[in-house]
C-alpha cells in the first residue's frame, strides 16, 4: 500500500508547487515552490497523493528534500486522545499513527496493521502489525502499544469527549469510561503483533470511526516518564516527527525518514504562529501556502491580477450549521426553530456575503462524502411561512424579543468561537434576516 494517507499529508507532499488557499472554502492560488521531486504522483488538484517508495522500515535513504512555509496556529493540544479542533488536528495527524487511516479517496486503508480480519458477523475484528513500525525514537511498535492507547483514550482519568464516540462501540468501552468496569472487555491482546476487537453488536462504520484520532497510538514510555509534558515533543509514529515548537512562534515538523508507508518527498514544513497577514507574507515570499478572506476573492479572480495566475479551485468537505439545545426556551419550541430555518437566504448569503466561494449546503453531508444523496434537504427560504411558523409558536414578538405565555422575554444567544469586536460575517448575515423577516434581535456570545 502506497499513498500519505493524512489530510495535511496530502498537502506537505507538493514540492512542484505551492498553494494560496481559500481558506475553509474551494479556491486556491498556485506558485512554483522551492523545491521539486519529480517522482510524486498529483491529483487534478495539484495536491501529491503519493508517498513514494512504500517503506522498508529500515530507515529510510533520507532523500526526502525542501522545505514548505505555512501560516499556522498554537495546537490547543497535540494529545490525540483529547484533541477535537481542527487546528491541533492539522499537526497530530502528521505526527501520529493509528491501525487504519482514510486515503485521498476517501477509502479506508491500512496503517499501523498489515492486515484485519473481520467475523462474518461482523463483531469481531482481528488486526495484524507490520513489522516495520517505529517510533520517531525508533523503538519498535507492537501490539501493546496499540492496547494502552485504547485503554488511555477510553479511560475515566482522561476524561476525553470524544472518546464514547469513535471507541464506545467495543464491548465494554462505555463500562470501562464511565468507571463501572476495570477493563475493557472486547479489547484483547493476542500476541506482539496482533490485536482483537469485539464489538458490542456488529458495526459496519467502525473501521472508519478507527481512522479519528482517538484511536492513534502513542508512546506509554514517555507519557509515563513525563506525564504532564510529554505533548511538547511527542513520540509518534506519523509521516513528521515535532522537531520544534516555540508558543506563538514557530512550529518546525520534519521527515521521519523510517515511516512504515515510505519516506515523505518534503524534508520539513515551517509553521509561522504569528506575523500578520497571509496573503501580506506570500507576497513577500514568506510563506508558500496562505489562506485568503472574502476581501481578497475578486482580486484572484481578476484576469488582469498578479493573482489571477496562481489561482485554481478544488471542493472540500466543509460544513457550518447552527445547532439549537432542544432542551432550553425557546427552542424548546419546534415552530421557532422552523421559522429561523425559513427566514435564512442561503443562496443570497453565499452570492452576496462570500462572494460564491461557498455553495449553500443540500444536508449535512458535502457532495463526494459517502452517505450523500442529491436533493435538497434543507428548509427552502421562505419568509412568509417563517412569520406563520413563528406565529404559531408560544411565543410572540415584542421590540424584538420573545415573550413566553407567562409574559417573560426570552433571549436567543449564539455563541461562537472568537474574541473580535464583531461576529462572524455569516452570522451577521443571519442576524440581519432574522432581524429583518422575522423582527427578532439576536445576541451574540463569544467564548475562547
Amino acid at each position: 500500500m502506497t499513498g500519505q494517507n493524512r489530510l495535511l499529508a496530502i498537502l506537505l507532499g507538493v514540492l512542484a508547487v505551492a498553494v494560496l488557499v481559500v481558506g475553509g472554502l474551494s479556491a486556491g492560488l498556485l506558485l512554483t515552490g522551492e523545491d521539486s521531486d519529480s517522482g510524486s504522483s498529483e491529483s487534478p488538484t495539484g495536491i501529491t497523493t503519493d508517498s513514494g517508495s512504500g517503506g522498508s522500515g529500515n530507515g529510510g535513504s533520507g532523500s526526502a528534500t525542501g522545505r514548505l512555509r505555512l501560516g499556522g496556529i498554537d495546537p490547543v493540544t497535540l494529545d490525540p486522545h483529547i484533541a477535537t479542533d481542527a487546528g491541533s488536528a492539522e499537526y497530530i495527524v502528521e505526527i501520529y499513527s493509528g491501525l487504519v487511516t482514510i486515503s485521498p479517496d476517501l477509502e479506508i486503508q491500512l496503517d499501523l496493521a498489515e492486515s484485519v480480519d473481520i467475523s462474518e458477523d461482523g463483531s469481531v475484528y482481528t488486526f495484524r502489525l507490520r513489522d516495520d513500525i517505529f517510533f520517531h525514537t525508533g523503538r519498535r511498535v507492537t501490539a501493546e502499544d496499540v492496547v494502552y492507547s485504547i485503554r488511555r483514550a477510553a479511560s475515566r482519568e482522561l476524561q476525553s469527549t470524544v472518546a464514547i464516540a469513535y471507541l464506545g462501540d467495543i464491548l465494554g468501552a462505555r463500562e470501562y469510561f464511565f468507571g463501572i468496569a476495570d477493563d475493557i472487555e472486547g479489547l484483547e491482546l493476542v500476541d506482539e503483533r496482533t490485536i482483537r476487537f469485539t464489538l458490542d453488536a456488529p458495526k459496519p462504520f467502525f473501521l472508519a470511526k478507527l481512522t479519528y484520532p482517538t484511536a492513534f497510538v502513542v508512546d506509554q514510555q514517555q507519557i509515563e516518564s513525563n506525564p504532564r509534558n510529554w505533548t511538547r515533543n511527542p513520540n509518534g509514529t506519523g509521516p513528521y516527527e515535532l522537531q520544534e515548537w516555540r508558543l506563538g512562534e514557530r512550529i518546525v515538523l520534519q521527515a521521519n525518514s523510517r515511516y512504515h508507508l515510505g519516506e515523505p518527498p518534503l524534508k520539513e514544513v515551517l509553521y509561522t504562529l504569528s506575523g500578520g497577514s497571509a496573503l501580506t507574507r506570500f507576497e513577500n515570499d514568506e510563506l508558500d501556502v496562505a489562506f485568503i478572506s472574502v476581501n481578497d476573492i475578486d482580486r484572484a479572480r481578476d484576469p488582469g491580477s498578479d493573482l489571477s495566475p496562481l489561482y485554481t479551485v478544488w471542493p472540500q468537505f466543509t460544513i457550518s450549521y447552527f445547532a439549537f439545545n432542544t432542551e432550553i426556551a425557546p427552542f424548546d419550541d419546534v415552530n421557532v426553530r422552523r421559522a429561523l430555518g425559513l427566514s435564512i437566504d442561503r443562496t443570497k448569503i453565499s452570492e452576496v456575503t462570500f462572494s460564491n466561494m461557498l455553495s449553500p449546503a443540500t444536508g449535512i453531508l458535502a457532495p463526494g462524502l459517502p452517505g450523500y444523496t442529491e436533493g435538497d434537504k434543507t428548509y427552502p427560504f421562505d419568509p412568509d411561512a417563517a412569520r406563520e411558523a413563528l406565529a404559531a409558536s408560544k411565543y410572540t414578538v415584542e421590540e424584538g424579543r420573545l415573550i413566553d405565555p407567562d409574559g417573560n422575554p426570552v433571549t436567543i444567544v449564539i455563541t461562537e468561537v472568537g474574541g473580535g469586536a464583531e461576529a462572524r460575517i455569516d452570522t451577521q448575515a443571519f442576524l440581519e434576516q432574522w432581524r429583518t423577516e422575522l423582527g427578532l434581535n439576536v445576541e451574540i456570545r463569544q467564548t475562547d
